[in-house]
């Protein structure tokens, strides 16, 4: 197996890893899971939406985030607003309580994205999404050509 396989591979799980811990202590006093935190964003940044726009944005399926949004509803995170015609799609917002989670959220992740990029100067950071948006391009090309 090529070294740089096992670099590459070995990096991008520790990195993900480390999000994820990092993403679970500081969710871990709102009782919330991190599956959560996502369509807390968006709803937070973008305000309210259908669910199936949330799952576009997400990258989730329609049943994770109906799961989701059930969950988050009955710990009173979100509101779902019936649709003014019997042709529009309920639209999910959040609550006094959602977003003050979502102002606590992302004030820590502000945070955590200036402490985890440290040392890197603008252009690096800029550099370092832009290898990764290719790389991830790449990746996505090989799975549509194996379909």
């Amino acid at each position: 197996m090529n070294d740089s396989y096992i670099r590459f591979t070995g990096l991008i799980s520790e990195v993900g890893r480390n999000v994820r811990r990092v993403t679970g202590e500081v969710i871990a006093g709102y009782g919330l899971k991190r599956s959560y935190v996502t369509p807390i964003y968006f709803l937070y940044r973008s305000g309210p939406m259908t669910a199936s726009r949330l799952c576009r944005l997400c990258g989730e399926d329609k049943a994770n985030i109906s799961r989701t949004l059930k969950a988050l509803e009955e710990d009173g995170y979100i509101r779902s607003e019936a649709p003014p015609s019997p042709h529009a799609r309920i639209r999910h917002s959040l609550t006094d309580d959602g977003i003050a989670v979502a102002e606590f959220l992302e004030a820590r992740v502000k945070e955590a994205v200036m402490i985890s990029t440290r040392g890197l100067g603008d252009d690096e950071i800029e550099c370092m999404y832009r290898v990764l948006e290719r790389i991830n391009e790449n990746l996505s090309g090989i799975l549509s050509e194996l379909d």
